[in-house]
């Protein structure tokens, strides 16, 4: 399950993510750790990682605002608790941001381990936001 979409005033559609770090349970959860979480290859290759595999085929009218994607990156560096937490919409019908919102969660549940956070010595789980333009 993606989760809800509440659309605000101004055309942004939010969702929170905090309730799904309930998997997470024990872990602290840092939003910022002195070590942040690491793309292999770095944002250069994360953005060309997404762009290569997001299915444009599905997506009949692309967004003009950029969509945030909201993760955590555990311990191990694995990406979990995905979710769109920013998505300005006046563009799109309901059922098109659905098949984008679809299609970016799809891929990003494709991304590799990443090298996880540190706090000290320790590996901690990171929240992470990523922008991805279409």
């Amino acid at each position: 399950m993606i989760g809800t979409i509440v659309q605000g005033q101004d055309g942004t559609s939010t969702q929170s993510c905090a309730s799904k770090d309930k998997a997470l349970e024990g872990q602290t959860i840092f939003a910022v750790s002195e070590k942040m979480p690491q793309f292999p290859g770095g944002k250069d290759a994360i953005n060309q990682f997404i762009g290569s595999r997001l299915d444009y085929s599905r997506i009949k009218t692309r967004p003009t605002k950029p969509i945030l994607v909201d993760f955590v990156v555990d311990t191990t560096g694995q990406v979990v608790n995905m979710c769109i937490t920013n998505h300005r919409t006046e563009n799109l019908p309901a059922a098109e941001l659905e098949v984008v919102r679809q299609e970016v969660l799809r891929v990003m549940q494709l991304l590799p381990k990443w090298i996880p956070g540190q706090q000290g010595r320790k590996k901690v789980a990171v929240r992470y936001s990523h922008i991805i333009r279409l």
